[in-house]
Order: C-alpha cells, then structure tokens, then sequence
C-alpha cells in the first residue's frame, strides 16, 4: 500500500510542479502590466542633486581604530554613542564625539558577527560563531544605580546568528541565520516566541520598518531575494527577486513605502511595497566589485552604499545617478549607517576602522538640504 501511494505521489509530482510553474509566470505576467513606468520617468521635471563642492567636501578628522577587521556597527538611540564588532570575541562602545571607548565587552564566540542597542540604551545585544544571542546590561554613570545584570544568552539555531536587532524594545530580540531562517525570541524566558521560514539560503541582514518597528520587517538573504514578513503571523507578505547573487543587506526607506537592497551583484535595487514591485536600479558598468551594505538620509532622497571595493558610492534616489564617491577607507566597507537624528553617517571597514561623518543641514541645496563634512 505504501509502494503504491509513493508510485501515485512520484506520477503526480512533475504535473503538480508545472502547475506551479505556469501559476507563478501568471503572477510575473500580471504584475508587469502593472509596471507601465519607471522611476527616471516620473521625476523627469525634479531638480537633481547638486554634485559640486562644497556641497560633499571630506575633511577626515575622525577616526575609531580597532585591532581587527570591524564586521559591523550599531548606533545608539542616544545618537551620540555606537557599538562596534570585529572578528574576534570583543565588542566595543564608543563615545563618537570624542573618539573614546566608553566600555569594552567580550564574548564567548570566536568572532563576532552582529550588534545591536536596545531601545533604552541600557542593554545591547551581540551574535556570534553560535546559535544564541548574547545580551549585556550596561554600566551606567550613575553610582547610585544597581550593578549591571550578567549576561543572558538567548535563541537556539541550527546555524550560527549573521544579523541581529531587538524588536521594538528591550524584551524581543529578533535574528537571522546561516540555517536559512529568522526568529523571534523572548530575552527573559530565552524562548522563541516565532521562527520565520521561507528563505533557501543563509539569512544575510534584517530590517525593521521605521514607521512602526512592530508591524513588518525585512530579511535579505543569499539565496537573492527579499522577504517582508509579519511578525504576527509568522506569514512571508512579499517576495522581491531581481538579484544575480546575494543580498547582503535590506533596508527601508525613512517613510517606509520602499526597500532597498545591496548585493553581491555590484547593484542595488529599489523596491515599492506599494506597487509590490521593482521601480529602480542603482549601478555603474565601473563597479565590478559587489554592494555590501547601503542607508538612506532621512530625506529619502540620498542613497549610501557602501561597496567590497573600499569606495562608498552617494546616489540621487529618484534620478538613479551617482552623486559622488568617498574614497576615505582601504578595504572593504562592511556597514553603512546613518545615525537616528540623520545627523552623522558612520562606516565600517576591514580596514580596523569606523569612521565618522556629519551631516550638515544648507540651504545651498534645495532638493536634498545636506552638506557632508567629518566630525
């Protein structure tokens, strides 16, 4: 009996995979009816952005050295403080302004792969070559408060933890992992509270929606696409597609209506929630090496990418040109990131460094009102 269900399950097999098939060419068909513009044609009339200097003079004054290559970065809610992680077990705070380590913490891992602050500020969260998350209490400078709490582990994959960041508060932090899967975990009972599963690779970066952290967030992966999840669900709502190779990081615009992606493709790609599709690519036939990591000013209206190339490349997000290039690090960038107030940038290399940049608010330029020059 169980032979004949295989042989009826094995005949069916190939007419149910057609089926599929010829019901996701439907959807591609439908959806590109839709697609009747692109972007560069709807903002013909905008002004672009202005590409002569001052308007993106860098003046290095700056710099947060380290003793291994930095993996990654996380700016504090405090817009004054970041966090660094390199490939080796220690993870560093830092006071931006001055350039000065203001607590240093070291973990069991053998390096690093993520952090992320708390909304609070009192605790951050680390991941590592494991399968947890490792979530420390920080000192604080009042002496009359309670000692720190020791460290808690937290989550449970199969693989280990590449991306972290805690979920609208201090209480839930959610992960993605090499096992092709995101989750969402309870900090004090170490428990998952849901596992996101729909990838086919390893889960390189997520993202929480601006607007309402709680609601949506985003996960890229090497499988090369892009997921909008729900966490309340557990249900995959969107799929983006479009990539050559993998997407190392997913990103929402400030206003939350779109996505953007880097990948190892050396392109970036735009993608409307509302249109539930592609509108925009960013690339140059002179990039050849792949795009790492990418952030957007709280206009919306300049992209940051930061390339394997060393280069940081500034695109004008509605006319799909390149604005400029930063030339300042020596190795691959591995974290582009602009602060909560949209005040500074950072970004992280494997050069051993993070260097730091204000953004300064001019009227020179009236379509994207920013000056950038270094702390």
């Amino acid at each position: 009996l169980i032979r004949k269900n295989m042989a009826d399950v094995n005949g069916k097999l190939p007419l149910l995979l057609e089926e599929a098939r010829k019901l996701k060419e439907s959807l591609r068909l439908d959806k590109a009816k839709l697609s009747d513009t692109r972007l560069r044609n709807v903002v013909e009339e905008v002004e672009p952005v202005p590409t002569s200097a001052p308007l993106y003079s860098m003046r290095q004054r700056r710099m947060l050295r380290h003793n291994g290559s930095v993996v990654t970065f996380d700016w504090s809610p405090d817009k004054r403080h970041l966090m660094t992680v390199c490939r080796n077990p220690n993870s560093i705070i830092w006071d931006a302004f001055g350039a000065q380590k203001a607590e240093e913490l070291k973990t069991s891992y053998n390096y690093n792969t993520s952090c992320s602050f708390g909304p609070s500020t009192s605790v951050v969260a680390v991941s590592g070559t494991a399968d947890n998350v490792t979530v420390f209490s920080l000192q604080s400078s009042d002496p009359q408060s309670k000692p720190p709490k020791p460290a808690k582990r937290v989550g449970q994959h199969a693989s280990p933890i590449l991306d972290c960041t805690f979920f609208g508060s201090d209480h839930q932090v959610l992960t993605g992992s090499a096992d092709s899967t995101c989750g969402l975990w309870d900090v004090q009972q170490s428990e998952a509270v849901r596992i996101f599963k729909q990838h086919n690779a390893e889960v390189l970066s997520i993202a929480l929606k601006p607007k309402d952290p709680f609601t949506v967030f985003a996960s890229s992966s090497a499988d090369g696409s892009a997921l909008l999840w729900d966490p309340r669900t557990g249900a995959c709502e969107m799929k983006f597609e479009g990539h050559e190779g993998p997407v190392n990081q997913v990103c929402f615009s400030p206003v939350s209506d779109a996505l953007a992606t880097a990948s190892s493709d050396g392109t970036c790609r735009l993608f409307d929630l509302r249109a539930d599709q592609e509108i925009t690519i960013y690339s140059q036939p002179s990039v050849i090496l792949g795009a790492s990591s990418l952030d957007f000013a709280k206009s919306g209206r300049i992209l940051f990418v930061g390339y394997n190339d060393s280069t940081i490349h500034i695109w004008d997000t509605l006319k799909e040109t390149q604005i400029t290039v930063w030339c300042g690090h020596s190795d691959r960038v591995t974290q582009v990131k602009v602060s909560p107030d949209g005040t500074a940038i950072g970004s992280s290399s494997w050069d051993k460094t993070v260097r730091v940049s204000l953004l300064i608010v001019t009227s020179e330029c009236g379509c994207c009102d920013m000056r950038y020059e270094v702390y």
